[in-house]
Protein backbone atom coordinates (compact mmCIF):
# COMPACT_ATOMS: atom_id res chain seq x y z
CA UNK A 1 0.00 0.00 0.00
CA UNK A 2 0.88 3.54 -0.75
CA UNK A 3 0.18 6.26 1.93
CA UNK A 4 0.23 9.98 1.19
CA UNK A 5 -0.78 13.59 1.04
CA UNK A 6 -3.34 14.36 -1.79
CA UNK A 7 -4.46 17.57 -1.21
CA UNK A 8 -2.27 20.07 0.91
CA UNK A 9 -4.10 23.85 1.63
CA UNK A 10 -2.21 26.28 3.91
CA UNK A 11 -3.36 29.95 5.02
CA UNK A 12 -1.05 32.69 5.66
CA UNK A 13 -1.05 36.12 7.05
CA UNK A 14 1.04 39.25 7.25
CA UNK A 15 2.16 40.59 10.37
CA UNK A 16 0.93 43.95 8.63
CA UNK A 17 -1.86 42.40 7.09
CA UNK A 18 -3.36 46.42 5.55
CA UNK A 19 -0.61 48.51 3.95
CA UNK A 20 1.27 45.13 2.55
CA UNK A 21 -2.38 43.72 0.57
CA UNK A 22 -3.19 47.02 -0.69
CA UNK A 23 0.32 47.48 -2.66
CA UNK A 24 -0.04 43.50 -3.62
CA UNK A 25 -4.11 43.99 -4.80
CA UNK A 26 -3.05 47.19 -6.83
CA UNK A 27 0.30 44.77 -8.05
CA UNK A 28 -2.36 42.39 -9.48
CA UNK A 29 -5.14 44.56 -10.73
CA UNK A 30 -2.64 46.45 -13.12
CA UNK A 31 -1.81 42.88 -13.82
CA UNK A 32 -4.75 42.06 -14.96
CA UNK A 33 -5.57 44.78 -17.01
CA UNK A 34 -2.98 43.16 -19.40
CA UNK A 35 -3.87 41.25 -22.66
CA UNK A 36 -4.58 37.27 -21.04
CA UNK A 37 -1.49 36.13 -22.95
CA UNK A 38 0.47 38.46 -20.68
CA UNK A 39 -0.88 37.89 -17.28
CA UNK A 40 2.24 35.96 -16.41
CA UNK A 41 4.47 37.21 -13.40
CA UNK A 42 7.70 35.55 -11.77
CA UNK A 43 6.94 34.29 -8.38
CA UNK A 44 9.42 31.90 -6.07
CA UNK A 45 11.38 31.12 -8.78
CA UNK A 46 8.67 29.60 -10.97
CA UNK A 47 6.25 31.96 -13.62
CA UNK A 48 2.51 32.27 -12.81
CA UNK A 49 -0.50 32.64 -14.93
CA UNK A 50 -2.64 35.47 -13.23
CA UNK A 51 -6.00 34.66 -13.31
CA UNK A 52 -9.83 35.77 -12.51
CA UNK A 53 -10.21 35.58 -8.59
CA UNK A 54 -13.61 34.39 -6.50
CA UNK A 55 -16.18 35.42 -4.14
CA UNK A 56 -13.30 35.25 -1.09
CA UNK A 57 -10.28 35.93 -3.72
CA UNK A 58 -9.15 39.05 -5.62
CA UNK A 59 -6.99 37.51 -8.18
CA UNK A 60 -5.75 33.53 -8.47
CA UNK A 61 -2.02 32.48 -9.39
CA UNK A 62 -1.61 29.21 -10.95
CA UNK A 63 1.13 27.45 -11.92
CA UNK A 64 0.43 23.88 -12.58
CA UNK A 65 -1.02 21.58 -9.56
CA UNK A 66 -0.67 24.65 -7.66
CA UNK A 67 -3.16 28.01 -6.83
CA UNK A 68 -2.44 30.72 -4.92
CA UNK A 69 -5.53 32.98 -3.47
CA UNK A 70 -5.04 36.33 -2.21
CA UNK A 71 -8.17 38.27 -0.42
CA UNK A 72 -10.31 40.67 -1.62
CA UNK A 73 -10.30 43.85 0.45
CA UNK A 74 -12.09 43.91 3.63
CA UNK A 75 -12.08 40.39 3.03
CA UNK A 76 -9.80 37.17 4.11
CA UNK A 77 -9.72 34.32 1.84
CA UNK A 78 -12.15 31.15 3.30
CA UNK A 79 -10.70 28.15 3.10
CA UNK A 80 -11.19 25.05 5.33
CA UNK A 81 -12.79 27.47 8.02
CA UNK A 82 -9.63 29.85 7.85
CA UNK A 83 -8.92 33.29 7.12
CA UNK A 84 -5.99 34.10 5.98
CA UNK A 85 -4.27 36.88 3.56
CA UNK A 86 -3.02 34.24 1.15
CA UNK A 87 -4.24 30.51 0.57
CA UNK A 88 -1.81 28.71 -0.89
CA UNK A 89 -3.38 25.06 -2.48
CA UNK A 90 -0.80 22.14 -3.27
CA UNK A 91 -2.12 19.28 -5.84
CA UNK A 92 -0.38 16.02 -5.64
CA UNK A 93 0.49 16.91 -8.95
CA UNK A 94 2.57 19.48 -7.32
CA UNK A 95 3.62 17.94 -4.60
CA UNK A 96 5.18 14.65 -6.39
CA UNK A 97 6.03 15.87 -9.62
CA UNK A 98 7.37 19.01 -9.02
CA UNK A 99 8.07 19.59 -5.48
CA UNK A 100 9.47 15.88 -4.41
CA UNK A 101 7.09 15.68 -1.70
CA UNK A 102 4.54 17.39 0.20
CA UNK A 103 6.46 17.90 3.18
CA UNK A 104 8.78 20.14 0.55
CA UNK A 105 4.96 21.19 -0.61
CA UNK A 106 4.46 22.55 2.41
CA UNK A 107 8.12 24.51 2.88
CA UNK A 108 7.34 26.02 -1.06
CA UNK A 109 3.97 27.19 -0.08
CA UNK A 110 5.43 29.32 3.01
CA UNK A 111 8.14 30.62 0.16
CA UNK A 112 5.43 32.06 -1.94
CA UNK A 113 3.33 33.75 0.56
CA UNK A 114 7.07 35.47 2.10
CA UNK A 115 8.02 36.85 -1.43
CA UNK A 116 3.77 37.69 -1.99
CA UNK A 117 3.95 39.67 2.02
CA UNK A 118 7.79 40.28 1.57
CA UNK A 119 8.13 39.18 4.96
CA UNK A 120 8.04 35.80 6.89
CA UNK A 121 4.08 35.12 7.10
CA UNK A 122 2.80 35.88 11.09
CA UNK A 123 1.09 32.63 10.66
CA UNK A 124 0.47 29.80 8.69
CA UNK A 125 -2.63 27.50 9.10
CA UNK A 126 -3.52 23.82 7.56
CA UNK A 127 -6.77 24.84 6.36
CA UNK A 128 -7.37 21.16 4.37
CA UNK A 129 -5.42 17.78 4.13
CA UNK A 130 -6.44 15.00 2.13
CA UNK A 131 -4.76 11.84 3.54
CA UNK A 132 -5.02 8.58 1.32
CA UNK A 133 -3.63 5.37 0.74
CA UNK A 134 -3.90 3.12 -2.68
CA UNK A 135 -5.12 -0.36 -1.64
CA UNK A 136 -4.48 -2.98 -4.30
CA UNK A 137 -6.07 -6.69 -2.60
CA UNK A 138 -9.56 -5.25 -2.26
CA UNK A 139 -12.02 -4.94 -4.85
CA UNK A 140 -14.39 -2.24 -3.12
CA UNK A 141 -16.94 -2.77 -6.68
CA UNK A 142 -17.76 -6.38 -4.74
CA UNK A 143 -17.94 -5.30 -1.30
CA UNK A 144 -22.22 -5.53 0.05
CA UNK A 145 -22.82 -1.73 1.14
CA UNK A 146 -24.47 -3.25 4.17
CA UNK A 147 -20.44 -3.80 5.23
CA UNK A 148 -19.96 -0.21 5.61
CA UNK A 149 -20.54 1.13 9.27
CA UNK A 150 -20.14 5.08 8.76
CA UNK A 151 -20.97 8.27 11.21
CA UNK A 152 -20.39 10.72 7.77
CA UNK A 153 -23.56 11.80 6.94
CA UNK A 154 -24.04 12.60 3.43
CA UNK A 155 -25.42 15.90 1.50
CA UNK A 156 -28.81 15.16 0.07
CA UNK A 157 -28.07 16.98 -3.28
CA UNK A 158 -26.92 14.04 -5.74
CA UNK A 159 -23.88 14.54 -7.76
CA UNK A 160 -24.05 15.33 -11.46
CA UNK A 161 -24.08 11.37 -12.18
CA UNK A 162 -24.04 9.83 -8.84
CA UNK A 163 -26.71 7.90 -7.09
CA UNK A 164 -27.72 9.07 -3.50
CA UNK A 165 -28.05 5.97 -1.49
CA UNK A 166 -28.86 6.84 2.26
CA UNK A 167 -25.60 7.71 3.81
CA UNK A 168 -23.65 8.15 0.36
CA UNK A 169 -23.29 8.94 -3.46
CA UNK A 170 -22.13 6.25 -5.55
CA UNK A 171 -21.25 6.54 -9.18
CA UNK A 172 -20.83 3.97 -11.75
CA UNK A 173 -19.36 2.78 -15.39
CA UNK A 174 -22.32 1.20 -16.62
CA UNK A 175 -23.43 -1.61 -13.74
CA UNK A 176 -19.82 -1.32 -12.39
CA UNK A 177 -19.91 0.80 -8.93
CA UNK A 178 -16.33 2.97 -9.62
CA UNK A 179 -16.30 5.83 -6.87
CA UNK A 180 -18.42 6.27 -2.98
CA UNK A 181 -19.08 9.10 -1.50
CA UNK A 182 -19.68 9.19 2.77
CA UNK A 183 -20.46 12.60 4.16
CA UNK A 184 -20.55 16.15 3.00
CA UNK A 185 -17.78 18.14 1.86
CA UNK A 186 -19.35 21.26 3.81
CA UNK A 187 -19.39 19.32 6.87
CA UNK A 188 -15.36 19.24 7.25
CA UNK A 189 -14.89 15.68 6.87
CA UNK A 190 -16.04 13.40 4.01
CA UNK A 191 -14.55 10.32 2.74
CA UNK A 192 -13.97 8.89 -0.69
CA UNK A 193 -13.73 5.53 -1.86
CA UNK A 194 -12.42 4.94 -5.79
CA UNK A 195 -11.02 2.99 -8.48
CA UNK A 196 -8.05 4.93 -8.92
CA UNK A 197 -6.64 3.05 -12.37
CA UNK A 198 -10.51 3.79 -13.62
CA UNK A 199 -9.90 7.38 -13.02
CA UNK A 200 -5.99 7.99 -14.95
CA UNK A 201 -7.31 6.29 -17.77
CA UNK A 202 -10.14 8.28 -18.12
CA UNK A 203 -9.62 11.65 -16.26
CA UNK A 204 -6.13 12.95 -14.79
CA UNK A 205 -4.20 10.93 -16.91
CA UNK A 206 -1.41 10.44 -14.35
CA UNK A 207 0.23 7.65 -15.78
CA UNK A 208 3.46 8.39 -13.37
CA UNK A 209 1.45 6.17 -10.91
CA UNK A 210 2.16 2.85 -12.38
CA UNK A 211 5.85 3.01 -11.91
CA UNK A 212 5.09 4.43 -8.27
CA UNK A 213 3.03 1.34 -7.45
CA UNK A 214 5.46 -1.06 -9.01
CA UNK A 215 8.38 0.44 -6.42
CA UNK A 216 5.67 -0.95 -3.84
CA UNK A 217 4.23 -3.79 -5.65
CA UNK A 218 7.28 -6.28 -6.09
CA UNK A 219 8.49 -4.31 -9.15
CA UNK A 220 5.24 -4.94 -11.09
CA UNK A 221 2.32 -2.09 -12.13
CA UNK A 222 -1.14 -3.87 -10.17
CA UNK A 223 -4.65 -4.27 -12.50
CA UNK A 224 -6.49 -3.09 -9.07
CA UNK A 225 -5.90 0.01 -7.06
CA UNK A 226 -8.54 1.68 -4.94
CA UNK A 227 -7.95 4.73 -3.41
CA UNK A 228 -9.03 5.04 0.26
CA UNK A 229 -9.27 9.02 0.92
CA UNK A 230 -10.30 11.77 3.48
CA UNK A 231 -10.90 15.39 3.24
CA UNK A 232 -10.77 16.95 6.25
CA UNK A 233 -11.09 20.82 7.01
CA UNK A 234 -9.92 23.07 9.66
CA UNK A 235 -12.65 23.03 11.44
CA UNK A 236 -12.56 18.59 12.04
CA UNK A 237 -8.90 19.04 13.04
CA UNK A 238 -9.58 21.47 15.54
CA UNK A 239 -12.76 19.50 17.04
CA UNK A 240 -10.88 16.21 17.35
CA UNK A 241 -10.24 15.24 20.59
CA UNK A 242 -6.16 14.50 20.57
CA UNK A 243 -4.27 11.78 22.81
CA UNK A 244 -2.10 12.76 25.21
CA UNK A 245 1.17 12.10 23.61
CA UNK A 246 -0.43 14.57 20.71
CA UNK A 247 -1.94 17.20 22.90
CA UNK A 248 0.72 18.90 24.31
CA UNK A 249 2.67 19.54 21.04
CA UNK A 250 3.65 22.98 22.08
CA UNK A 251 3.43 26.31 19.87
CA UNK A 252 6.13 25.16 17.97
CA UNK A 253 4.81 22.11 17.06
CA UNK A 254 1.29 22.03 15.72
CA UNK A 255 -0.59 20.44 13.25
CA UNK A 256 -0.16 24.09 11.45
CA UNK A 257 3.55 22.90 11.03
CA UNK A 258 4.44 20.45 8.63
CA UNK A 259 6.37 18.02 11.68
CA UNK A 260 3.64 18.46 13.88
CA UNK A 261 0.77 17.44 10.75
CA UNK A 262 3.33 14.25 10.46
CA UNK A 263 2.46 13.11 13.91
CA UNK A 264 -0.58 13.52 13.87
CA UNK A 265 -1.43 12.30 10.49
CA UNK A 266 -1.36 8.18 12.26
CA UNK A 267 -4.10 9.05 14.56
CA UNK A 268 -6.19 10.91 12.14
CA UNK A 269 -5.73 7.98 9.81
CA UNK A 270 -6.85 5.29 12.62
CA UNK A 271 -9.76 7.44 14.04
CA UNK A 272 -11.55 7.65 10.55
CA UNK A 273 -10.69 4.00 9.58
CA UNK A 274 -11.61 2.89 12.59
CA UNK A 275 -14.51 4.91 14.32
CA UNK A 276 -15.48 7.28 10.73
CA UNK A 277 -15.67 4.76 8.30
CA UNK A 278 -15.34 0.91 8.65
CA UNK A 279 -15.52 -2.17 6.50
CA UNK A 280 -16.83 -4.48 9.03
CA UNK A 281 -17.68 -8.31 9.57
CA UNK A 282 -21.17 -8.89 10.78
CA UNK A 283 -21.46 -10.02 13.63
CA UNK A 284 -24.74 -9.99 15.53
CA UNK A 285 -27.67 -6.99 15.43
CA UNK A 286 -25.42 -3.96 17.01
CA UNK A 287 -23.78 -2.72 14.01
CA UNK A 288 -21.57 -0.90 16.06
CA UNK A 289 -20.05 -3.47 17.62
CA UNK A 290 -19.26 -5.67 14.40
CA UNK A 291 -15.33 -6.17 14.18
CA UNK A 292 -13.24 -4.70 11.30
CA UNK A 293 -12.78 -6.83 8.23
CA UNK A 294 -9.08 -8.50 8.33
CA UNK A 295 -8.55 -7.26 4.65
CA UNK A 296 -9.56 -3.37 6.24
CA UNK A 297 -7.58 -3.90 9.23
CA UNK A 298 -4.36 -4.19 7.35
CA UNK A 299 -5.50 -0.90 5.55
CA UNK A 300 -5.69 0.71 9.13
CA UNK A 301 -2.56 -0.66 11.03
CA UNK A 302 0.12 -1.52 7.69
CA UNK A 303 0.23 2.30 6.68
CA UNK A 304 3.83 4.14 7.04
CA UNK A 305 3.14 7.72 7.55
CA UNK A 306 6.83 8.19 8.66
CA UNK A 307 8.27 10.64 6.04
CA UNK A 308 5.85 9.72 3.54
CA UNK A 309 7.15 11.41 0.92
CA UNK A 310 5.85 9.32 -2.34
CA UNK A 311 9.31 8.54 -4.27
CA UNK A 312 9.09 10.74 -7.75
CA UNK A 313 12.19 11.48 -9.44
CA UNK A 314 12.70 13.15 -12.95
CA UNK A 315 11.12 10.13 -14.33
CA UNK A 316 7.81 11.71 -13.11
CA UNK A 317 7.19 14.51 -15.50
CA UNK A 318 8.22 12.68 -18.64
CA UNK A 319 5.67 10.01 -17.88
CA UNK A 320 3.03 13.03 -17.32
CA UNK A 321 4.70 14.43 -20.92
CA UNK A 322 3.64 11.16 -22.29
CA UNK A 323 0.15 11.09 -21.21
CA UNK A 324 -0.66 14.39 -21.99
CA UNK A 325 0.28 13.53 -25.78
CA UNK A 326 -1.66 10.54 -25.69
CA UNK A 327 -4.86 12.39 -24.54
CA UNK A 328 -4.40 15.42 -27.56
CA UNK A 329 -2.54 13.26 -29.94
CA UNK A 330 -6.50 11.82 -31.38
CA UNK A 331 -7.11 15.58 -31.59
CA UNK A 332 -4.08 16.75 -33.33
CA UNK A 333 -4.75 14.06 -35.61
CA UNK A 334 -8.47 14.45 -36.07
CA UNK A 335 -7.97 18.57 -36.55
CA UNK A 336 -5.14 17.75 -39.44
CA UNK A 337 -7.42 15.10 -41.63
CA UNK A 338 -10.07 17.49 -41.58
CA UNK A 339 -7.60 20.26 -42.76
CA UNK A 340 -6.28 17.87 -45.13
CA UNK A 341 -9.27 17.02 -46.25
CA UNK A 342 -10.05 20.93 -46.98
CA UNK A 343 -6.86 20.78 -49.08
CA UNK A 344 -8.14 18.24 -51.06
CA UNK A 345 -6.12 15.48 -50.46
CA UNK A 346 -2.71 17.18 -48.71
CA UNK A 347 -0.50 14.35 -47.27
CA UNK A 348 0.51 13.41 -44.04
CA UNK A 349 3.81 15.40 -44.23
CA UNK A 350 2.45 18.34 -45.83
CA UNK A 351 0.02 18.35 -43.20
CA UNK A 352 2.09 17.50 -39.66
CA UNK A 353 5.55 18.11 -39.17
CA UNK A 354 8.04 14.92 -38.98
CA UNK A 355 8.36 13.77 -35.42
CA UNK A 356 4.80 14.88 -35.16
CA UNK A 357 3.70 12.92 -38.55
CA UNK A 358 5.69 9.68 -37.06
CA UNK A 359 3.56 9.39 -33.98
CA UNK A 360 0.49 10.01 -36.92
CA UNK A 361 1.72 7.41 -38.89
CA UNK A 362 2.22 4.71 -35.67
CA UNK A 363 -1.20 5.79 -34.10
CA UNK A 364 -3.19 5.32 -37.18
CA UNK A 365 -1.13 1.68 -37.87
CA UNK A 366 -1.74 0.66 -34.78
CA UNK A 367 -5.73 0.81 -34.92
CA UNK A 368 -5.85 -0.35 -38.29
CA UNK A 369 -6.07 2.85 -40.07
CA UNK A 370 -4.31 5.20 -42.71
CA UNK A 371 -3.64 8.43 -43.44
CA UNK A 372 -5.25 7.98 -47.51
CA UNK A 373 -8.13 6.62 -46.58
CA UNK A 374 -9.23 8.57 -43.18
CA UNK A 375 -8.63 11.73 -45.67
CA UNK A 376 -10.89 10.54 -48.17
CA UNK A 377 -13.54 9.29 -46.16
CA UNK A 378 -13.50 13.08 -44.47
CA UNK A 379 -13.31 14.40 -48.13
CA UNK A 380 -16.72 12.39 -48.63
CA UNK A 381 -18.02 13.34 -45.41
CA UNK A 382 -17.27 17.29 -45.88
CA UNK A 383 -18.43 17.30 -50.19
CA UNK A 384 -14.88 18.05 -51.16
CA UNK A 385 -14.16 17.46 -54.78
CA UNK A 386 -10.91 15.60 -54.84
CA UNK A 387 -7.78 16.96 -56.77
CA UNK A 388 -6.90 15.86 -59.80
CA UNK A 389 -3.34 14.93 -58.18
CA UNK A 390 -3.56 11.50 -56.24
CA UNK A 391 -3.24 11.76 -52.53
CA UNK A 392 -0.30 9.51 -51.02
CA UNK A 393 -0.05 8.72 -47.75
CA UNK A 394 3.91 11.53 -47.89
CA UNK A 395 2.18 14.26 -49.95
CA UNK A 396 0.27 15.31 -52.71
CA UNK A 397 1.68 13.68 -55.73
Amino acid sequence: MLAGIDTLHVGFCSPESGARMRVLRGWLSDVMALLPAERVVDLAGRQWKVQNGTEFASAVLAHGAIRVLVAREGLATSSGGVNADVTVELGSQACHQELGSWQGAWRYGKEIATELLERAPAFAKLSRVDPCVDVTDIDFARIDRDLWVTDLRASKRRGPDGVADDDWLVWYTGSHPNSFLWGARASGACARVYDKVLEIRQKSRKVWFGPMWAQNNEGVIPANVWRVEFELKRKKLKGEVWPDDLRGMGPHLTVDTVEGLERALPFLWRLYTEERLRLCEPRGANRSRWPLRADWLDVVVNVDWKGNAVPGGLWIPGRQREADLAKTLPQVIGQAIRAAALRRGAGLRDSLGGGLADLAEFYLAERGRDWLSEVRAKMAELGVEPADAVVSAVGVA
